[in-house]
């Protein structure tokens, strides 16, 4: 388990987030929120970490990527709420 109990949270899919696609973090906002302006002519939607399947590097948290084809069973979404 995680820190705060929470189970299953690498390998299992990966997971689509608000951002859209940039290959870096340049005009990132500082404080969170979604990138919702992108360089791309095509605007891919972001999925980050890694499923089952993928390669080692492919299970950090940190690793993003553009996802052409949604949906697949590769990708998953993850309902979570603001903590108090």
């Amino acid at each position: 388990p995680s820190w705060c109990g929470a189970l299953d949270m690498g390998g299992n899919v990966r997971e689509i987030v608000a951002d859209c696609y940039s290959t870096s973090y340049k005009d990132a906002p500082l404080d969170g929120t979604p990138q919702t302006t992108c360089e791309a002519v095509e605007v891919l939607p972001v999925v980050r970490g890694g499923y089952y399947g993928s390669k080692k590097v492919e299970l950090r948290s940190s690793y993003r990527t553009g996802c052409t084809a949604l949906p697949t069973v590769q990708t998953g979404t993850r309902c979570a709420r603001q903590g108090e």
